[in-house]
């Protein structure tokens, strides 16, 4: 009776699997053909005008603190959150963000990644990301370092108050 319980578990297990990659690949597709739309801004990352400025302004104070800050990613493409997307569930790996293709700020250059380096080289365990952190915060940018369900430090994105 156990084997036929697990069998059953793993046959649903499967089909919930398969449905959900057809889904994100459905989506991916759709958003894919929408991307002319979906442009990014014309600057080196693709950001937003408004949070390109606060970057900015961010990335001097770190540099006046000794904090060597610098942007790592900001637009990303649909295609590229679509892949970021199914690390740990299609693809081996962590999962890195809960945000769907289309869902993620950085789909329209409204969020940026940024990391302290030394020597040449990203710090990802960095010992003055709350630095950073405040920082981005002086700048009233949202701070993934503050989020519970993913805590992602790199993170700054704009709220949407600022936009309108």
């Amino acid at each position: 009776m156990k084997d036929l319980k697990k069998g059953n578990q793993l046959r649903r297990s499967k089909k919930t699997m398969r449905k959900m990659i057809i889904g994100i690949v459905s989506i991916t597709i759709m958003l894919f053909l929408f991307q002319k739309v979906i442009s990014p801004y014309q600057n080196k990352y693709g950001l937003h005008p408004l949070l390109n400025k606060k970057i900015t302004l961010m990335i001097k104070e770190a540099n006046q603190k000794g904090v060597d800050l610098r942007i790592i990613e900001g637009h990303r493409s649909i295609v590229e959150q679509a892949y970021l997307y199914s690390k740990g569930r299609i693809i081996p790996g962590n999962i890195v963000t809960y945000a769907l293709p289309g869902i993620s700020f950085h789909n329209y250059g409204l969020a940026v990644d940024v990391c302290e380096f030394k020597n040449g080289k990203p710090i990802w365990n960095s010992e003055n990301w709350d630095l950073i952190g405040s920082i981005g915060k002086k700048q009233d940018l949202i701070w993934g370092g503050n989020w519970k369900r993913i805590v992602d430090k790199p993170h700054f994105q704009l709220r949407i108050k600022d936009l309108y």
